[in-house]
């Protein structure tokens, strides 16, 4: 498999949109209400996307396999960075190519002059707390956060120096 990772663009927004949808359903399921996940999320996220404007301050990158979007993440830098999101097809989960992705993401924010940055993830999603973990994040904080109208619990993962989850594991 020959996957390419590179900045995404306006036609990615479209892509960028069924994967966030459909990493959602599968990862979220028993964490959201079974009603929004099959009813209300893809619209949501279809209008988020079709809103989000992609400029060069951000990072927003993508990971493609013959052409096609297979994953993304989406680091909003307007102070210290925000990894707001990072989702992959769940059928390429699992093979490196998200470590790979999150790697160029933080090479590119360390390019930019950005030494830290951060996210929030469902305390629930212990997969993802995992990986995040194992890529050199430390949880730091708990809060009950709002998502799309329903409250759940998060808790904020942190990397204080990019270096070391830019590097290769």
């Amino acid at each position: 498999m020959t996957v390419i990772y590179r900045h995404a663009v306006p036609a990615d927004k479209e892509a960028i949109s069924a994967i966030h949808s459909a990493s959602r359903k599968n990862t979220y399921a028993g964490m959201l209400p079974e009603d929004y996940l099959k009813a209300r999320v893809a619209e949501d996220l279809r209008q988020r996307w079709q809103q989000q404007r992609l400029t060069g301050r951000d990072v927003v990158m993508v990971a493609e396999n013959r052409g096609t979007v297979i994953g993304f993440i989406a680091v909003w830098c307007e102070n210290d960075p925000f990894i707001d999101n990072f989702h992959m097809l769940p059928s390429f989960r699992g093979r490196g190519i998200g470590s790979a992705l999150f790697r160029q993401a933080f090479i590119t924010l360390l390019d930019r002059g950005y030494n830290s940055a951060h996210l929030w993830v469902f305390e629930d999603n212990k997969r993802a707390i995992d990986f995040y973990s194992k890529m050199g994040g430390t949880v730091t904080a708990k809060q009950n956060k709002e998502f799309f109208g329903n409250w759940v619990s998060n808790l904020k993962i942190e990397w204080k120096n990019l270096n070391t989850a830019a590097s290769p594991l």
